[in-house]
């Protein structure tokens, strides 16, 4: 089992160049079930967060470390955003409270999830 966290894997798939060698880095983390996760709730259609913008939370600028505990409280939150347990300012303050704390590298991951981009 490798140690890189699912931020981790975002970020050197972005930092990669070419089509051939991102295919080879996602094969080698397709049991990554985090990362699949990540990558279904981002690119299909049919899901939607019912929240029309990404909540500011006060980054953790002195934590550089990634985890991906942060990540399952994101995904949990939208989770129940996506049930419609949770909707409007709840929804937002729900998500505000899953990123507080994050660093800056996993606000900007978690943004995009929330904005499917």
């Amino acid at each position: 089992m490798n140690n890189e966290t699912t931020f981790d894997i975002l970020e050197t798939l972005e930092a990669t160049q070419g089509t051939k060698l991102k295919t080879e880095l996602l094969a080698q983390h397709a049991d990554n079930a985090r990362l699949m996760r990540v990558f279904q709730l981002t690119n299909d259609p049919y899901v939607n967060f019912y929240v029309a913008k990404v909540p500011k939370a006060k980054a953790d600028q002195g934590r550089v470390e990634h985890s991906d505990e942060k990540l399952d409280d994101l995904l949990n939150a939208l989770a129940r955003c996506m049930s419609r347990d949770v909707t409007g300012n709840d929804a937002r303050d729900l998500l505000m409270q899953a990123m507080t704390g994050m660093n800056p590298i996993e606000q900007k991951w978690s943004a995009r999830v929330i904005q499917k981009k």
